[in-house]
């Protein structure tokens, strides 16, 4: 093996070389890299679409729950009457029973016919 004597004009211009390589391949991964950004852009709009539509909904949603709620107290309220009314009707029924059954007793005593018309 022989030895070469490398002048400094040689070895700057070997730099040069390389840095000029190094840095057109830096500026090919900065292009994808930036076409990726554009990418991640337009997954992160969206993304942020996605999110408002989530938003809303879990809003109407809050609203429906709360519009079921009325309607339960509402339905509640209605039962209980409902309720009231069934027992007042029975309590009713059986006063009215009673006062037949007295009225019955009471023509019997009196010996008066009863007609139903």
């Amino acid at each position: 093996m022989t030895k070469q004597q490398v002048t400094n004009d040689e070895i700057m211009t070997a730099l040069t070389q390389f840095a000029e390589s190094v840095d057109s391949r830096f500026d090919a991964v900065d292009s994808r890299f930036e076409r990726i950004d554009t990418r991640f852009e337009r997954i992160d709009a969206r993304f942020d679409k996605i999110e408002n539509k989530l938003e809303d909904h879990d809003k109407r949603f809050d609203k429906l729950d709360s519009d079921v709620n009325k309607i339960y107290n509402i339905l509640d309220t209605h039962m209980d009457r409902i309720e009231r009314l069934v027992e007042e009707n029975a309590v009713t029924t059986h006063q009215q029973e009673r006062l037949q059954r007295w009225i019955f007793q009471l023509a019997d005593k009196a010996q008066v016919q009863l007609k139903y018309e």
